[in-house]
């Protein structure tokens, strides 16, 4: 008897260690991409794993290089207009705060949102600065941890990646017709000059 609970005993050891634990990932998408200055850039805030009921987490990017231009809720925790959800936002100059508490049954979230991942939001950013800006989370004002709840509200584990957004400059692209004139036309005048010098 003892040694057929020693083989159970060591089978469920073996069992539970062939199988990694994954922590949830909330992250960007794209991570990270390079695009050129006076451009938008957008990025989608996605969490990776079924059945979310609420977040409440804050974007931060660097403003000389990144102005916000907008942000859109995705719809995979019902729709505040219906009265399926309740959301709200804070913007500041670097950073944008969002939370959406879904009122939905937990059998509606898990018909809705199927097997993930969810797009929380998608961020549209102008960009206004060469360099490249980090994309970061943080905990709203006052947290300790970003807050986001499975279809019961019961805090989930997560790690959070950080993305990033390059802004290239102009420089070495094709000129435009004008500016492809009037330097034809400064040419032409340098030559019809020293010509008559000549």
């Amino acid at each position: 008897m003892k040694r057929f609970v020693l083989i159970a005993v060591l089978l469920v050891a073996a069992a539970m260690s062939a199988t990694p634990l994954r922590a949830d990932l909330l992250t960007f998408d794209p991570l990270n991409q390079t695009v050129p200055l006076g451009t938008q850039a957008s990025v989608t805030i996605l969490f990776d794993t079924p059945i979310v009921g609420d977040f409440d987490l804050v974007v931060n990017w660097n403003p000389s290089i990144l102005a916000f231009d907008s942000y859109v809720l995705g719809s995979l925790l019902g729709d505040p207009l219906l009265g399926e959800a309740i959301d709200g936002f804070a913007l500041a100059a670097a950073s944008l705060g969002v939370f959406e508490i879904s009122l939905l049954l937990p059998a509606e979230l898990s018909a809705l949102q199927g097997a993930g991942p969810i797009d929380f939001f998608t961020i549209t950013f102008d960009t206004i600065g060469v360099g490249t800006s980090p994309l970061t989370f943080s905990a709203p004002a006052g947290a300790t941890f970003i807050p986001i709840g499975n279809e019961e509200g019961i805090q989930r584990d997560f790690s959070a990646d950080t993305g990033s957004i390059t802004v290239q400059s102009r420089d070495g692209q094709v000129p435009e017709p004008a500016s492809l004139l009037l330097l034809t036309a400064g040419l032409a005048a340098m030559a019809t000059r020293l010509r008559r010098r000549a």
